[in-house]
C-alpha cells in the first residue's frame, strides 16, 4: 500500500506522533512518502520518498494526515485531484474531522482488514470576480464575507438562480458545506448538518434584524452574492480561513457545489453525531 503523510509541525512538534505512525506502518511493507520540505525532520527514518506535496502520487493509495481539522482542510485540496482517501489523526484541539486519536494508532491495521468506510464529503466552488478577472477556487467548509477594520456594516444582496433571494445587513455573510456547518457558521448561530445530507448554507453574522436565519439550498443551485459598501470601505473574503480577498462594490462571486468532492476514511464506524457529542463533551467538560 501506498501512503502520503501530511504533518502538522505546529501540533506535532517533536514529531512523535508522525513517527509513531510511521513505525507502526513499517509492520506492514507500506510504501511512504511525504513533503520535501519535512525531510530533515525524517533524518532518523528510513524508507521514506520526499516529494512536492503539490505532486503526490497517483499511485498513492491514502493520505495520512496528522494535525487538527486545518490539517485535514489542507490535506483535503491536496486530495481531489487524484481522489485520495484520507485518514486523520487528531492532535489539535477538537477535531470534529479525525477518525482517530493519538492512543488509537493501532487502529489503523483496520485499513489492511478493511475494517473501515469512506465518507464522502461535497466541496463548493467559488469564483471571485472582479472587474478585470475571475478567478477560481475550491474550499472544503466555508466562504466568509466579512467588514474590515471599521465598524460599519455591510448590505449584501444574495441571488439564487438569477433571482433574487434577499438583501442581508450586518457584519457579513457565510456560505458553508456541511462539514463546514460545525466551523464558523455554528459560532454564528447555523445548525448543525449530517455531512450525509448535501446542501449549501448560508448564515449571516451579526444580522441587523430579528428574522435573519440560516438558508439552506438544495446543492444544484448557483448563488451570487454583491455588497454595497461605502466607497471608502473595503471588506473581506476568507477561504477556509486560509485565502483572503478583498471585495469592494466592483466585486462578486458565484458559489456552487464543487465539482469534486473528498473522502474521509473512518476506522472506527464512529457516526456523525457520536463524534460531535464527543467532542463537545470533552470541551465542556460534560460526561
Amino acid at each position: 500500500m501506498n501512503i502520503f503523510i501530511i504533518s502538522n509541525t505546529l501540533n506535532d512538534i517533536k514529531m512523535k506522533v508522525t513517527k509513531s505512525v510511521i513505525n507502526f506502518l513499517a509492520r506492514y511493507n507500506c510504501n511512504i512518502y511525504s513533503d520535501i520540505r519535512y525531510a530533515y525532520k525524517f533524518a532518523s527514518i528510513k524508507n521514506i520518498e520526499f516529494t512536492n506535496i503539490e505532486n503526490i502520487p497517483e499511485n498513492c493509495d491514502i493520505i495520512i494526515c496528522i494535525g487538527g481539522d486545518g490539517t485535514v482542510i489542507h490535506s483535503a485540496k491536496h486530495s481531489l485531484k487524484n481522489q485520495i482517501p484520507i485518514l486523520s489523526i487528531n492532535v489539535g484541539r477538537l477535531g470534529f474531522l479525525s477518525s482517530i486519536e493519538p492512543n488509537q494508532i493501532q487502529d489503523i491495521s483496520n485499513i489492511f482488514s478493511g475494517k473501515y468506510t469512506i465518507e464522502n464529503r461535497m466541496t463548493l466552488d467559488i469564483e471571485y470576480i472582479d472587474m478585470e478577472y475571475i478567478k477560481k477556487y475550491t474550499v472544503i467548509n466555508d466562504i466568509v464575507l466579512s467588514r474590515g477594520s471599521l465598524s460599519r456594516i455591510i448590505d449584501i444582496d444574495l441571488l439564487c438562480m438569477k433571482k433574487l433571494v434577499g438583501n442581508f445587513r450586518g457584519d457579513g455573510i457565510i456560505f458553508s458545506t456541511p462539514t463546514g456547518s460545525t466551523a464558523y457558521s455554528l459560532s454564528a448561530g447555523g445548525p448543525i448538518v449530517d455531512n450525509s445530507l448535501d446542501c449549501i448554507m448560508v448564515t449571516p453574522i451579526c444580522p441587523h434584524s430579528l428574522f435573519s436565519k440560516t438558508i439552506m439550498f438544495s446543492d444544484d443551485k448557483k448563488l451570487h452574492i454583491k455588497a454595497k459598501l461605502r466607497d471608502d470601505m473595503t471588506a473581506y473574503l476568507t477561504l477556509d480561513g486560509d485565502i483572503v480577498l478583498p471585495f469592494t462594490n466592483q466585486n462578486s462571486i458565484n458559489v456552487r457545489r464543487g465539482e469534486n468532492s473528498f473522502s474521509l476514511i473512518n476506522i472506527n464506524n464512529s457516526s456523525f453525531f457520536e463524534v460531535i457529542n464527543n467532542k463537545f463533551s470533552g470541551r465542556t467538560g460534560l460526561s
